[in-house]
């Protein structure tokens, strides 16, 4: 087992594992604890990418104590966009497909809502809100493609 420093870059590949692991699970009780350790994982590390939590204040540091989660480098702005393809490709449930079109799995990481506007794959435009009274949707080209009740 690892008993060194926490990496930005290996929580995300952490959670990708999870993600997929959600996506390919079919018992319920198995998926249900899957999406649980995700999102609370996700959670943890996006609070990491902010300076003392304050969303006001994003920073990212290259090595954090993995049983605090406080930074132990100097080396600010270590960002890595695995965070983001998180948030696109599980969050959102952004999945492109090799001919051109796209799919839509998301994974309900409990939060109240949010919204992903103006992504580009392919030659389409990706539009997806979620709020917890409306559920998820997702337009492609201004078009509803996907809609779900989380």
């Amino acid at each position: 087992l690892w008993n060194g420093p926490t990496w930005p870059f290996t929580n995300s590949t952490v959670l990708m594992g999870l993600a997929n692991a959600v996506r390919r699970t079919t018992h319920q009780n198995s998926r249900a604890l899957l999406q649980k350790l995700f999102a609370d994982l996700l959670t943890r590390y996006t609070m990491m990418c902010f300076r003392d939590g304050n969303l006001a204040d994003p920073i990212i540091y290259e090595h954090y104590n993995p049983e605090t989660g406080k930074p132990i480098s100097q080396e600010e702005d270590y960002f890595h966009s695995t965070w983001i393809d998180l948030i696109v490709s599980y969050v959102a449930g952004i999945v492109p497909l090799s001919d051109g079109q796209v799919a839509f799995n998301p994974i309900v990481c409990g939060l109240e809502s949010f919204s992903l506007q103006g992504v580009r794959v392919a030659s389409h435009v990706i539009d997806v809100e979620f709020d917890r009274t409306n559920g998820y949707r997702a337009k492609i080209d201004g078009r509803l493609a996907s809609q779900q009740r989380c």
